[in-house]
């Protein structure tokens, strides 16, 4: 798991979280899928999200 506190040109802050997936499917040599999963949330709801609360969040 990725996380990321981020800010904007105007302020704002947000909690970003991110994590990679891969999912294996049909036979041997078929391919195998990948996905990027991501969240984001403003700040002040980052309490209630145990990903970050080793952060610092002011």
């Amino acid at each position: 798991m990725q996380r990321q506190l981020a800010e904007t040109p105007d302020g704002k802050k947000y909690l970003c979280l991110a994590v990679a997936v891969t999912k294996r499917s049909g036979g041997f040599k078929d391919p195998v899928r990948r996905y990027a999963l991501a969240l984001g949330c403003e700040i002040r709801h980052a309490g209630s999200i145990v990903y970050a609360d080793d952060l610092p969040i002011e």
